[in-house]
């Protein structure tokens, strides 16, 4: 069965941007979409979007994809996101197809994933945007710092990742991967069979497909040791 395209999410699509025109047709289009996949995720958040808020590079959105939270992340989304920023709250069929969701609606050129157990450097987004356009990549990645409370350990990115994507899954650090949009155009969506490896799946076909990632030492994401990854 062949992961789902982003023609599969054209009704979520039209439910921002309407019918019959581009995605970025209706609104303003940013350079950048953060997406937050998110349930009952009061407690975490918040600081997942301040954040996102503070980046020195500013022309981004952010996009959620709530899942039916019923613990007050609602409220949050209501009274701390901006006006450009974009939220849903639904019941999915998976981390994979909320991931999806968030691919259907975002506007910008550059894709990154920031779930809500996750929250990003001050300048994250600009440095793998200068990574991108200076190399020219599919998407860039980094280093995740792990915390238990305090920071655990640090996860370093795989810089030859190519040499070992087909046997197993690389440091690619998914937290940290800016993506080019055109890439999902390309090689399909995630596929919705995956609980957790769905990122595996997906870099691994893009890179059967020619596509092609850089690691950057100075590209520094964050992480809660306890999301579902991690506990499975």
């Amino acid at each position: 069965m062949a992961p789902p395209a982003l023609d599969d999410y054209r009704a979520v699509s039209e439910r921002r941007f309407g019918s019959g025109q581009p995605a970025w047709a209706a609104t303003r289009r940013p350079r950048v979409t953060l997406i937050t996949v998110a349930l009952n995720a009061y407690r975490t958040l918040e600081q997942t979007i301040l954040s996102i808020q503070s980046q020195t590079f500013a022309d981004l959105e952010h996009v959620v994809v709530d899942g039916g939270s019923d613990d007050g992340t609602i409220g949050l989304l209501r009274s701390m996101l901006r006006p450009e920023d974009y939220w849903i709250s639904e019941p999915d069929l998976g981390i994979s197809d909320a991931f999806n969701k968030g691919i259907a609606l975002a506007a910008g050129d550059l894709i990154q994933f920031v779930n809500a157990d996750d929250w990003l450097s001050p300048n994250q987004v600009e440095v793998a945007v200068r990574g991108l356009d200076a190399t020219g990549a599919d998407f860039v990645f980094g280093d995740v710092i792990f915390y238990r409370g305090r920071p655990d350990f640090r996860y370093v990115g795989e810089r030859n990742y190519a040499r070992s994507i087909r046997r197993r899954m690389p440091a690619l650090n998914h937290a940290t991967a800016l993506v080019r949009r055109d890439a999902f155009e390309r090689v399909g969506l995630f596929d919705l069979r995956y609980r957790c490896a769905m990122d595996y799946d997906w870099f691994l076909r893009l890179h059967l497909a020619g596509g092609r990632g850089v690691y950057l030492p100075d590209l520094v994401g964050h992480m809660n040791h306890d999301g579902v990854s991690n506990a499975a």
